[in-house]
Formats: structure tokens, C-alpha cells, sequence
């Protein structure tokens, strides 16, 4: 009997125990009194996973799905907020006594005229230092000076606005000349362009074609040759105005044929800009227009057709941000870097015309591709280290980690192929804006276009 009465009061208590289980279960009004903090604080004491990212409905849902596990939630209070202290006022300085004014002076005694030293005889001039590309004055010269730079590696390279803008203001800086033509189109100093008829946009625009030519004069009052990047899609040339020669030369780092009916058609446009040009130049000034075959006759012997050789990816360490290494996708695509590989040679050899360049450029490297590729590698490292110390402003400027600027190099070159987090992406946005007011505030003035 006494076993009977035991088990009769065990039932009556787990009747009472379910009852106050679900009585003290938690309900939408007391999940409402807890932040959503609050809430996945509960939820990983429960060791509950996952969770991290749901939003409020569904971390109200994931925990009425599991009341059990819940039981002894209750309304949360919120905490009184405390009220700050008034501060005391500050009590008034007396006002500081004035000080006693200085005695004046006594006048000073003129002193007596020092006699005329004789001048100095003039210091002998340095002589030129062989590794600089300014102290070159000929073809050769010029050509030394690359032999001792070329590199055996590639490194990172990109031709976009603004870095275009950069690197082709740095190499006509390093020639002393300040000659090239701002219309406001797409990139500061480059002319676009289409294989198209008529796809030279700026030849129905006058007021731009008149002061083209008026700036073409001056330049060559100045003795300086008038330069201007010309751009299609995803490809560069140069128009270089030689004043020397009364030339309008276009360099195509294909060479002759390039696209075959196509080229003939940019340089019908070309031409039909020479003549426009002409019309607002006097008879003793007039340009001829020298396409791309007068230069280099044979296309599969041109500059860019020797980049070919040697074709490496590699990774490049960066000395300046770290030890953060940059993958070097490509070794090839250097159409700007020809372009300015031979604006550099065409303006410390004026006299000459476009084909002996090229023709003396290919005899000092005995047809050797490989050398004329090192050569332009070394053109290519010297700018990228002009583009690293922007950089480096930037990042002092605004105290960003060396990471993202290895990351912006590579989101430059490898055009957004890597993974970044939004702060790296908000970052790099500001170092692009940044480099891009550079060249819109600073090169301008320099160049004085």
C-alpha cells in the first residue's frame, strides 16, 4: 500500500512540474524585452551554432523552436541610464599684468663697406652620369643607358588613367620637356581613337583642332616637340609633333599592317587631322603626316612583336609595402611602354627620321628579342618606382596597412580577379581617387598644358 501511495504522488508532481514548464516557457513578449545582442548572448550559452549572422525573426524563430532549452528567460529590464555629474565651473584667471615695455636701443654704428672680393673663377662642369637617361644625347647613348637597367624579370605593369597619365608625364620630364596638349577627353593627355571611318571624334570639333595647332607653334618656338597619346580600345600609340623635321609622326608598336584594312583606316583619319591642323598653321610650318610603315616597314620585326620572348609570371616582392609579395599575371600587353620606350629615343634624336630609330634600335641589340624585352622591363621598373612613391604619400597620408597597397597594385593589374574584404575594397577606392587627383592637380601644373 505504501508503494501505491508513492507512485500516486509521483504522478500528481510531474503533473505539477509539466505545468509550470510550460507556464514559464518563453513567449514573444518577454524574446521582445532582449536586444538581438542580448539574444545570441542566450543562444551561445545554449551552445547553439551558426547563428551569427540570422536576423532578429530568425533568431526569435531558432529559439521558440527550442522553448525547452529556454525555460528560465524572463522580461528583461532595461538598465536606468545614468545621468553625468554637472562639472564644476571653472573659476576665472586674473588677468595677467602687462609687461614692463624694453628700454629703447641705442641706434647701431654703420659699419664700414667691405672691400669687393675678386669673382671666383667658374667650377668646371660635372661630367654626365652614364646611368641617367637625361645625360644621353644620342641614339646609342640613350641605348647604353637601358643596357645597364634591363631587367631579367618582369614587374607590375598597368596601363590605365591615371597611371598612364604618370608614366608618360615622368618620361617626357626626363627629356626637360613640358610639351603635350590637354582637350579634356578620356585621360589627361590621350587622344582617342576608333579603326572606324570618321572614328577620329576630334576632327569635327574646331575650337579644339584650332588650339592643337596654336599649341604646336608655341612648342615649337620653344624648340620642344609636341606629344600626345593616342588611345583605342585596348591599345596605345604616340603622335609625336617633331618641329625639327615639320613631321607629324604616329608610332604603332605593331609596326606596318597592324590589323591590316583596319590600319589604313585610322591613318586615313590621321591624315585628314594633319591637314585640318594645317589649315590654321602658316605655309613655312606646314606638317606631313608620317604613318606607322615609314618607320617600321616589315610588322613582324616591330617593337612589341619582341615582348613575346621570355614570357614569365612571377611574384614580385614588394620592398616598399612590406614583405607582401604581388603576383605578376602578365608579361606581355607593354603597347604603352613601347610607345614611350620610343617617344624617349625619338626626343633625344630629333634630327632623325622615325626608320633610323628603329633600324639602329634593332643593330645595337644584334636582333636579339630577348635583350630589347630586358630593356623595356627596366623602362617599366623605373616608372612603377615613381608610382610606388605616390603610394607611399597616400599611405602615410591616411595610415592604411602595407597589405592594401600590395592589394591596390594587384587590383590594378590583375583587373578585380582577387578576393578583398569591404574595408579593403573602401581603401582601395580612396588610394584610386587619391592617385587620380594627383595627376588632375599636380601634373597638369607641371606639364603646363
Amino acid at each position: 500500500m505504501g508503494i501505491g501511495i508513492l507512485v500516486h504522488l509521483i504522478g500528481v508532481c510531474g503533473k505539477y512540474y509539466n505545468l509550470l514548464y510550460y507556464v514559464y516557457m518563453p513567449t514573444k513578449a518577454i524574446l521582445d524585452s532582449y536586444t538581438v545582442r542580448e539574444l545570441k548572448l542566450e543562444i551561445s550559452k545554449r551552445n547553439i551554432k551558426r547563428y551569427s549572422a540570422s536576423k532578429r525573426e530568425d533568431i526569435v524563430k531558432l529559439i521558440m523552436d527550442n522553448k525547452e532549452r529556454f525555460h528560465d528567460l524572463t522580461h528583461n529590464k532595461p538598465k536606468p541610464k545614468l545621468t553625468p555629474k554637472p562639472k564644476p565651473k571653472p573659476t576665472p584667471k586674473p588677468a595677467p599684468k602687462p609687461a614692463p615695455k624694453p628700454a629703447p636701443k641705442p641706434a647701431p654704428k654703420p659699419k664700414p663697406k667691405p672691400k669687393p672680393k675678386p669673382a671666383p673663377k667658374p667650377a668646371p662642369k660635372p661630367a654626365p652620369d652614364p646611368t641617367s637617361i637625361k645625360a644621353s644625347f644620342t641614339l646609342e647613348d640613350a641605348l647604353d643607358v637601358y643596357d645597364k637597367k634591363k631587367l631579367d624579370h618582369p614587374v607590375p605593369f598597368f596601363c590605365d588613367n591615371p597611371t598612364r597619365d604618370i608614366y608618360f608625364v615622368s618620361v617626357m620630364n626626363n627629356n626637360s620637356n613640358d610639351c603635350t596638349f590637354h582637350h579634356g577627353g578620356h585621360g589627361l593627355f590621350t587622344l582617342q581613337y576608333t579603326d572606324k571611318k570618321n572614328g577620329l571624334g576630334v576632327l569635327k570639333n574646331e575650337p579644339i583642332l584650332k588650339a592643337m595647332a596654336k599649341r604646336y607653334l608655341e612648342c615649337k618656338k620653344n624648340k620642344k616637340a609636341l606629344c600626345i597619346s593616342t588611345e583605342r580600345p585596348g591599345h596605345e600609340n604616340m603622335l609625336i609633333f617633331n618641329y625639327t623635321r615639320d613631321e607629324v609622326e604616329r608610332f604603332e608598336p605593331h609596326g606596318a599592317g597592324f590589323k591590316g584594312r583596319e590600319d589604313k583606316l585610322v591613318n586615313d583619319n590621321f591624315k585628314i587631322l594633319v591637314d585640318k591642323l594645317n589649315e590654321y598653321i602658316p605655309t613655312k610650318d606646314k606638317l606631313r603626316y608620317v604613318p606607322p610603315h615609314e618607320i617600321c616597314p616589315i610588322g613582324f620585326k616591330s617593337f612589341q612583336r619582341h615582348e613575346n620572348a621570355d614570357m614569365q609570371k612571377t611574384k614580385y616582392k614588394s620592398k616598399e609595402f612590406g614583405s607582401y609579395n604581388v603576383l605578376v599575371t602578365k608579361d606581355s600587353g607593354y603597347c604603352c611602354a613601347w610607345s614611350w620606350f620610343y617617344l624617349d629615343l625619338r626626343l633625344k634624336n630629333l634630327s632623325l627620321t622615325g626608320n633610323e630609330i628603329y633600324t639602329r634600335t634593332i643593330a645595337k641589340v644584334q636582333q636579339n628579342p630577348l635583350l630589347l624585352k630586358k630593356y623595356i622591363r627596366g623602362l617599366i621598373n623605373d616608372l612603377f618606382t615613381i608610382l610606388t612613391k605616390i603610394l607611399k604619400t597616400i599611405q602615410k597620408k591616411h595610415g592604411f596597412p602595407s597589405k592594401v597597397m600590395a592589394l591596390y597594385i594587384m587590383k590594378m593589374q590583375a583587373r578585380s580577379k582577387h578576393q578583398y574584404t569591404n574595408e579593403d575594397a573602401r581603401q582601395i577606392n580612396i588610394i584610386y581617387r587619391e592617385v587620380k587627383e594627383i595627376v588632375q592637380n599636380d601634373l597638369l601644373k607641371a606639364i603646363k598644358a
